[in-house]
């Protein structure tokens, strides 16, 4: 998830501030870019383990990067073309129906009625989370609002230590605190430039 969430930010960020012009100037660009860098900074400690275990195989961000690239032109595009707000959600929805109807076609057996019904939950959290993040985005900017959505990166990492009693070591854990912390500024220091 931290990796996912530093490529998503980093594509993301540059996007929003070259084809958007949300940069307003030279100052702003290189100020978005040195948060940006403290974000990662943050990020690469929260994914920091001890003697290499857990290591990501290239295949893997590979893999991220191609997620992030196409999540940021999910982000960015309505924008590119004004489109803001409630104009977003029919067009967004009838794509994801259809594209969820293609991707189940395949193991249309397996689909359970109870995973299905548990799935609702994370599915009406995810339009919360995208009503919110577009509403804003057109009076903040998509840099700076997607830099706060990315906060999830704390839930995700804190999460997975307490609720899914992922394993760390000592030198870890300081790690992930002051990842976590690291993160925290960059993203408040990119929300200071709107």
């Amino acid at each position: 998830m931290p990796i996912s969430v530093g490529t998503q930010l980093a594509f993301v960020t540059l996007v929003s501030g070259i084809f958007l012009l949300e940069w307003t100037s030279v100052f702003v660009a290189l100020l978005s870019i040195l948060a940006l860098a403290v974000i990662l900074v943050g990020v690469l400690l929260v994914t920091k383990t001890s003697k290499g275990k857990g290591a990501v195989a290239k295949q893997v961000i590979l893999f991220l990067c191609i997620s992030s690239a196409f999540l940021m032109l999910y982000v960015t595009i309505t924008s590119y073309f004004g489109i803001h707000g409630a104009q977003v959600f029919l067009p967004q929805s009838i794509g994801m129906f259809v594209g969820g109807i293609i991707i189940s076609m395949k193991k249309i057996t397996q689909l359970k009625l109870k995973a299905i019904t548990r799935n609702i939950v994370t599915g009406s959290s995810w339009v919360i989370a995208n009503t919110t993040l577009f509403a804003i985005s057109s009076s903040l900017g998509v840099g700076v609002t997607y830099s706060f959505s990315q906060m999830s990166l704390l839930v995700a990492t804190y999460g997975s230590i307490i609720l899914l009693r992922e394993k760390k070591t000592a030198g870890e854990k300081r790690s992930v605190y002051f990842g976590t912390l690291v993160y925290v500024v960059g993203v408040i220091g990119m929300s200071l430039l709107k």
